[in-house]
């Protein structure tokens, strides 16, 4: 006899199967409202979506063709003078310990590696800032007119002052 024959053709599980999400929730209604107001594209040319697809990475910078970084070794002995390693101090360290760079070990290297501002430490407290003082490099002369206000200052004109009591100007 074929296996077919002798294998039964009874379902043991004769309950409904919930093949599709039709079946299994039911028939969607004519008023269930839709999950998103506009189209996935219409969405992706506005803020926030926009703004994080437009800027660049300095990951995608660095892959552009027109990339070129100065401080990049350009072969293995620029590699190798870049390192952390100083012959004196580190005479006897193993192979790995000579080629650590100095990116590596979080020391000043002068390069740029996240997009991470890097906020400068003031010199005194914001709270409290500390008062500037500003002095003339050359003193003054009292007794000097020049720069001064030019006016007509004589006895007509009121005692020193170019007005009249009633707001007009004094004439000479």
């Amino acid at each position: 006899m074929i296996a077919s024959q002798l294998m039964s053709t009874r379902d043991p599980y004769p309950f409904e199967k919930y093949d599709n999400d039709d079946k299994f929730r039911g028939r969607p209604s004519a008023t269930m409202s839709k999950l998103y107001k506009e189209a996935t594209h219409l969405d992706q040319q506005k803020d926030p979506w926009n703004r994080l697809n437009m800027t660049p990475t300095l990951q995608s910078i660095r892959r552009r063709v027109n990339h070129h970084d100065p401080l990049a070794p350009n072969d293995a002995l620029d590699f190798e003078l870049k390192t952390s390693y100083d012959q004196h101090a580190d005479l006897f360290a193993p192979h790995n310990h000579s080629v650590v760079q100095r990116e590596t070990l979080n020391l000043p290297h002068g390069r740029v590696l996240k997009n991470r501002e890097v906020t400068a430490k003031l010199g005194y407290d914001p709270m409290y800032p500390a008062v500037r003082v500003s002095e003339r490099e050359r003193r003054l002369d009292p007794n000097n007119v020049k720069g001064a206000i030019v006016g007509v200052h004589t006895e007509i004109t009121n005692p020193g002052y170019s007005r009249k009591t009633d707001g007009g100007i004094f004439t000479a």
